[in-house]
């Protein structure tokens, strides 16, 4: 649930022209991009981002990214 949700929100924020997202959700963008997880574009079967954005999840990744910008969220 937590990858369909990253990728429908990073979509949508790249979508909205002229939209500036607060540092920690750049952040977030950026690691999801580098980690593969493809960018708005031509439709396509989605499953490849989801199962992408899922071991971005899964291993910390997102985390990793948010405390890269907040510091400890714990």
């Amino acid at each position: 649930v937590l990858a369909v949700e990253l990728v429908a929100a990073t979509r949508g924020i790249e979508l909205r022209e002229g939209l500036e997202p607060a540092p920690a959700t750049r952040a977030v963008l950026a690691a999801v991009r580098r980690a593969g997880v493809e960018g708005p574009g031509e439709d396509r079967y989605l499953a490849p981002d989801l199962a992408v954005a899922e071991a971005f999840v899964r291993s910390g990744k997102l985390i990793e990214a948010v405390e890269s910008v907040t510091g400890s969220l714990i």
